[in-house]
């Protein structure tokens, strides 16, 4: 299980880090407008760019939750574990 979580989470790196570099307008970032603060950016740019944000973020929130199940349910086996073990028989 763990083997397949970490394929599935570096996929889903790979698609963000490639959409995020389609979606960042290059071509504006190195001239020489950019260098002097007077670049202007498509809003359709500015979307893409908080699109690819906003899947990572969400993508960090799904892992946090299920790290929290993990670890609560490892609880509830540990715990289920020192209370199901049945008393030691009286020696006679």
């Amino acid at each position: 299980m763990n083997l397949a979580l970490a394929v599935v989470r570096t996929l889903y790196l790979a698609f963000v880090v490639v959409y995020l570099l389609v979606a960042l307008p290059w071509g504006l970032l190195v001239s020489s407008e950019a260098k002097l603060g007077t670049v202007a950016v498509g809003l359709d740019t500015v979307q893409r760019v908080a699109t690819a944000a906003w899947l990572a973020v969400a993508w960090i929130a799904v892992e946090t939750a299920f790290a929290w199940v993990k670890v609560w349910l490892a609880r509830r086996k540990a715990a289920a574990a020192t209370t199901a073990a049945p008393p030691a028989a009286p020696a006679t």
